[in-house]
């Protein structure tokens, strides 16, 4: 997945900047063919520059990727939802966007520490609150191995 998109890109070179974009090199033309019912062989295609996307094609990596869909079609950001790549701090601007602040900065130098990392990793995902009422069970394995330890005198 790439950072910053080159500028003066044409309509099929903004499309393959966003499908890397979207999608990882693993499966990428069979996952591409799952979501759209688009042949695989078609995503390669154009992937390779061998033919001009469809625009069936346009529409599934809008589908993916909205905040793209303007600047892939037209080369600029028109709406206020629409996210130009070309631009520094684009990914900065979409996590604002999304989640109504900026991504936490990590400090420079050294890797973070067990503490550190465990607070990051709370506030980008904040533990969850399970549904009222509802109790866990345990699964069949784990109710299976209480009883073998109990049985075992454990």
């Amino acid at each position: 997945m790439t950072n910053i998109a080159p500028s003066g890109l044409d309509v099929r070179e903004r499309v393959i900047w966003v499908i890397d974009e979207a999608v990882t090199a693993t499966q990428r033309y069979k996952y591409l063919e799952g979501r759209s019912g688009i042949s695989a062989r078609k995503w390669q295609n154009v992937y390779h520059r061998a033919q001009q996307p469809s625009i069936e094609m346009i529409a599934e990596l809008a589908r993916m990727r909205p905040e793209f869909l303007s600047w892939m079609v037209s080369g600029q950001a028109l709406g206020s939802w629409q996210i130009n790549p070309e631009h520094a701090g684009w990914r900065d601007d979409l996590h604002e966007r999304i989640f109504g602040s900026p991504p936490p900065k990590l400090p420079p130098g050294d890797p973070l520490s067990e503490e550190q990392m465990a607070e990051l990793m709370s506030k980008l995902f904040p533990p969850s609150k399970p549904a009222l009422g509802k109790k866990e069970k345990p699964s069949r394995a784990a109710s299976k191995r209480v009883r073998r330890r109990k049985s075992q005198g454990e």
